[in-house]
């Protein structure tokens, strides 16, 4: 029953957004974690029962993030592996690492670590993530995200992970990726190497092809992660991206009737998460264009 009831409660903002300080006051104290870890995380453990706040385990006198270790096996049999960090839709979180690096969580999105002697794990279970890498040359900084590989040296670069395709964005640094083919046993990996200012989009191939999608492209990587500044920036962009850019920081979707009206282009910077002001803006930049506002969603009409 505890477990039943901390789980309902556990996507409620208020409840991720307690859990998310607790974990990264935690990372931040990690050292004095086994003296202090009762009161850390007290204070929260009245509302989220026994589930939401995940601690710490010794590994070999090592401190790693995940579930008390002694309770992993019957815990795993329950319920799925917690993320550390997660975000509500239309949230961001940021959090400083035991290692100095900084994780910003964008809307929607979730990320499990496991910090080792040799190597810096993170994965990327879903949704968008900005990485701030502290730069430390005998212990690498991997992200694992959808099956891909993405190993840093001291770097700052964007991970999004929409479904089966990826996209990594390089700001500076130095980043290598890497994605196992579909039969590993006789294909090599498909390896590449970012510069700064340039994204990769992978996706993982279909049943007919022998080879994954993937393509390396110079971009404006600073509008690419505005979003860590609460901005959606389009240049001269389909209505249609932008509308399902838009649809990933609100519950309240924006729906478009009509496939000429996707096909219109846009420009502008948008607050993310206010669709109502976005599709006021849209009315008025498109004189063709009507809005529909129901208590559910907002419908594009093609104005008669």
């Amino acid at each position: 029953r505890a477990w039943r009831v901390s789980r309902a409660a556990a996507d409620d903002p208020e409840i991720l957004a307690l859990r998310n300080a607790t974990l990264s006051r935690a990372a931040e104290e990690h050292r004095s974690w086994p003296r202090r870890h009762w009161r850390v995380a007290a204070g929260v453990a009245a509302t989220v029962l026994l589930s939401v706040v995940t601690g710490f385990y010794l590994r070999d006198g090592e401190a790693l993030f995940g579930p008390d270790r002694a309770h992993m096996e019957i815990a795993e049999t329950v319920i799925e592996p917690e993320p550390d960090y997660r975000t509500a839709i239309g949230e961001r979180l940021s959090a400083t690492l035991e290692d100095g690096s900084v994780i910003t969580l964008n809307t929607a999105s979730a990320v499990r670590l496991a910090y080792t002697g040799e190597e810096r794990l993170v994965e990327l279970m879903n949704g968008q993530v900005f990485f701030d890498v502290a730069h430390e040359a005998d212990r690498p900084f991997v992200v694992l995200a959808g099956g891909r590989r993405i190993t840093a040296l001291g770097t700052a670069f964007d991970v999004h992970l929409d479904g089966a395709e990826i996209s990594v964005t390089l700001l500076e640094g130095r980043v290598a990726f890497e994605a196992a083919l579909p039969d590993s046993s006789t294909e090599t990996p498909h390896r590449a190497e970012l510069n700064p200012g340039e994204r990769l989009m992978h996706a993982a191939p279909h049943d007919d092809q022998t080879e994954p999608l993937a393509q390396v492209a110079r971009v404006d990587a600073q509008r690419l992660t505005s979003w860590r500044a609460g901005l959606i920036i389009f240049e001269n962009d389909r209505l249609g991206d932008a509308v399902a850019e838009m649809n990933r920081y609100s519950p309240k979707p924006i729906v478009i009737e009509g496939s000429d009206l996707a096909d219109l282009r846009l420009s502008g910077a948008f607050d993310a998460g206010q669709s109502a002001a976005f599709v006021e803006t849209l009315a008025a930049y498109f004189p063709q264009l009507r809005v529909e506002t129901a208590a559910d969603r907002f419908t594009l009409e093609q104005r008669a």
